[in-house]
């Protein structure tokens, strides 16, 4: 009985095992895609800023961006 139900989990655990590694995968790309959407959105806005600010703080910005 005991050896059956290791056998069967042993199956079980392959198989998710495989799903889950998917899941990582898609967890990751869809990190990815935010983290882009997020930094576009802020870099649009610290455009916006320096645009209306002008010369002030467009030296900080791009010593910032080419930093990081």
């Amino acid at each position: 009985m005991t050896v059956k139900r290791i056998r069967n989990n042993n199956k079980y655990r392959k198989e998710r095992d495989g799903i889950s590694e998917i899941k990582k995968y898609l967890k990751k790309i869809i990190l990815l895609k935010q983290n882009i959407i997020s930094i576009t959105i802020f870099g649009c806005i610290l455009l916006y800023n320096c645009l209306k600010m002008k010369r002030k703080c467009v030296s900080r910005y791009r010593f910032f961006f080419f930093n990081s």
